[in-house]
């Protein structure tokens, strides 16, 4: 495998004033073109093992690099040209926002929105709440930051020809600044993603394609309709698009999520949302998930001893390793 054939990356700083340095290396490796998507968080001085200042990991197709650059000089191999020949589905597929739009923020690292696996699993990259047009956070806290988040999450699945709807797992980001032990912040935070999940982030199918010109954002939401319980109610009378809001409601219920409070995001975000979806066509061939997982964790500042403080609520396995003999 090569850099090239990457995914996904979860790309964790001790600190995030280290961003701007670490794209610098991370553009050098992975490269500016067709990049993976990625979620970047700081974690806290003292958080990551042996007290590094950087870690990721990361998701692998193989030779989808190659496949996406059919110029590249170097030949096909067997599995790259049965890849090609194939007509049901691509074996990867990569959308880039670079420039200032209306429906989605433009990358604000060298990072892919979205990347796509065999034409049936998207990997998300991680959305903080910049309103699309401004590029600017906004305004009225941790609330409207996530609210805006799940939106911008939507957008980019509209512009797939997918909803939340789709998604298959998520993982949210916030503040330890807002969470500060407060219980209630997780109840609400889990309310406010289901709702998000119910209501497709406010986002209305083909939004992306049908907007396009059109002003204020409050007239984008909800299909144009004064607000939340007209539009549903509009959505059962049509028929609801093939079930697709009956398949958001289940999703609010269903979808197993993992809540996170870290120190830092970029660009001084609160809140931060990853999901891994089915594209629309998978999806058309799934059933909804039969259970509802969600899940807090709070990862916390360890100043100057090394160690790692993950409160996940369950033995890892790793919390008594004994070190090796000296010999």
């Amino acid at each position: 495998a090569t850099p090239q054939d990457v995914v996904y990356v979860h790309l964790y700083l001790s600190n995030i004033g280290h961003f701007a340095k670490i794209n610098k290396h991370y553009s050098a490796f992975f490269g500016s073109v067709l990049p993976p998507s990625r979620s970047c968080v700081a974690v806290g001085k003292g958080a990551l093992p042996g007290g590094q200042r950087v870690m990721l990991d990361c998701m692998i197709q193989r030779v989808s690099g190659r496949y996406m650059r059919p110029n590249c000089e170097i030949k096909d191999d067997a599995f790259v040209q049965a890849a090609r020949n194939n007509p049901h589905h691509a074996l990867r597929s990569t959308l880039h926002v670079q420039s200032i739009s209306h429906w989605a923020p433009v990358c604000v690292g060298p990072y892919s929105q979205a990347n796509t696996v065999r034409a049936g699993v998207i990997f998300l990259a991680g959305q903080i709440g910049l309103d699309p047009p401004t590029m600017k956070l906004v305004d009225g806290g941790w609330k409207s930051q996530l609210t805006q988040s799940w939106t911008n999450a939507a957008s980019v699945l509209d512009a797939l020809g997918g909803s939340l709807a789709d998604c298959l797992s998520g993982l949210v980001y916030i503040s330890s600044d807002v969470v500060s032990n407060d219980d209630a912040v997780w109840d609400e935070a889990v309310t406010l993603c289901r709702r998000s999940l119910q209501t497709n982030g406010g986002v209305s199918a083909g939004y992306v394609d049908d907007t396009v010109g059109k002003g204020d954002d409050d007239d984008d939401k909800y299909g144009g309709y004064e607000d939340e319980g007209t539009w549903r109610e509009m959505c059962k009378s049509q028929g609801s698009n093939n079930g697709d809001e009956d398949k958001m409601s289940e999703a609010g219920g269903s979808l197993p999520l993992l809540l996170v409070a870290l120190p830092q995001m970029p660009v001084g975000a609160i809140a931060e949302v990853e999901l891994v979806c089915a594209s629309n066509r998978a999806s058309s061939c799934l059933g909804g998930c039969s259970f509802l997982s969600t899940a807090c964790s709070n990862v916390q500042e360890v100043r100057g001893s090394g160690e790692l403080l993950w409160d996940t609520g369950y033995d890892d396995g790793d919390s008594k390793v004994e070190e090796e003999p000296q010999i």
